[in-house]
């Protein structure tokens, strides 16, 4: 199993060349980008395409960490207010435990209190 990692990672990337060199005129032709709205019209300059893929797989990544680290900070949030109240509960469990035992002496035939919620 520590073998697959690396060997699916080169596998990957091996793909990814290849796919690189087969399309490299499609990556390397200028493009250009027009937005017509009703109230304006917006153009890009021209730009190759390999760059607007790069910077589609750099803003993915970047929101890809940024939504993690923000999980991250959740959950260690809540780890915090569930260890904090584990300590409590287990504070009161032991002063629980410290308690003296009484012993409460009834008869165990003595049963007058159900006998007079009979009546």
């Amino acid at each position: 199993m520590k073998n697959l990692k690396p060997i699916s990672i080169s596998l990957a990337v091996i793909i990814l060349v290849i796919l690189i060199i087969q399309n490299l005129d499609v990556l390397t032709k200028n493009e250009v980008f027009r937005i017509n709205l009703l109230f304006a019209t917006f153009q890009s300059p021209p730009f190759q395409l390999y760059l607007l893929l790069l910077v589609c797989f750099v803003a993915g990544f970047l929101f890809a960490y940024l939504s993690g680290f923000i999980q991250r900070r959740r959950l260690k949030k809540t780890i915090k207010t569930l260890s904090h109240s584990q300590r409590q509960a287990e504070k009161e469990l032991d002063a629980l435990r410290n308690l003296p035992i009484v012993e409460s002496r009834t008869p165990a035939g003595n049963n007058q209190s159900s006998e007079q919620d009979e009546e």
